[in-house]
């Protein structure tokens, strides 16, 4: 792929809109998957948690001096009084259904700005239930990214929706949406949050950042070491962070959908050694 793509803005945006568009994420049967399985009684109830990935174009693209700029993806690094503490994700948490079936009524009436034009006529087209599914969770998603690092809903516009995806260490389905923030502003990551982390969208593209993550998850009961594929990033502040796991999947499922892109399972030249603590599954909080 021809990574000068990735600067022109409105080339980007209009790709990420029709491509996501048009990628069937089945919500609405998910939902109604875990509301079947928790009724049961029997197992441990399954969570629904929405996640945003937001895309912030920056016309200063500081990563890779001297190219022009670029969109960065706006993570967190989730603190160690919270579960999976360490790790790199999109804002985001549990499903409160009560509240976000409120929240989201002035987004799919087109109160605000946040829901409206081809992504907003494309997940219509989707039919009544998905359409309503989505509204849930990307409500779920803006909810917990204003608590998480104070990013102002308004200052979202929705680009689309991901498939689902569940997870292998908690009873949980992360429903992904790609949100544009519009505006850069002023990170304020509450508890939950250790700090933001801004990786180029242009480094997904790049082997250089491709890396290899052994994963010691002894202390959890597990018996086995195993070897993921990571990008490892360090920021303009010197600290470096290694993205793996469901957040990567994530990542990659979306750069797959937009850009046709094709991640080798061999793993990068460069290995990094993590053993999560007796702490990671549920936090020290």
């Amino acid at each position: 792929m021809d990574t000068q793509l990735l600067n022109d803005k409105e080339l980007v945006l209009k790709l990420i809109r029709e491509r996501l568009g048009a990628t069937p994420v089945n919500y609405a049967r998910q939902m109604a998957a875990i509301r079947s399985h928790n009724r049961d009684g029997k197992t441990l109830p399954w969570k629904p948690a929405g996640v945003i990935l937001p895309l912030c174009f920056k016309e200063t693209d500081e990563g890779f001096t001297p190219q022009p700029g670029g969109f960065v993806f706006q993570f967190i690094r989730r603190s160690s009084s919270v579960s999976q503490g360490g790790d790199i994700s999109g804002p985001g948490g549990m499903l409160s259904p009560r509240l976000d079936r409120l929240l989201r009524l002035p987004l799919m009436m087109g109160i605000t700005p946040i829901l409206r034009g081809l992504p907003k006529t494309l997940a219509k087209k989707r039919g009544k239930e998905e359409f309503a599914a989505i509204g849930l969770f990307l409500a779920n998603a803006l909810r917990e990214a204003w608590e998480e690092i104070r990013l102002n809903p308004c200052n979202v516009e929705f680009l689309g929706p991901l498939p689902f995806r569940n997870l292998v260490l908690f009873t949980r389905t992360i429903f992904p949406l790609v949100g544009h923030v519009k505006k850069d502003y002023t990170f304020r990551p509450n508890h939950e949050v250790e700090r933001v982390v801004e990786i180029p969208l242009a480094a997904f593209f790049r082997e250089e950042f491709h890396g290899t993550c052994r994963i010691n998850d002894s202390a959890n009961g597990s018996a086995s070491i195993f070897e993921t594929p990571c990008i490892i990033w360090k920021g303009k502040d010197g600290l470096e962070d290694v993205l793996w796991g469901a957040t990567l999947y994530i990542v990659i499922n979306f750069l797959e959908i937009v850009f046709d892109f094709r991640f080798r399972e061999m793993c990068g030249k460069r290995l990094i050694t993590r053993t999560l603590d007796q702490d990671y599954l549920k936090g020290n909080g």
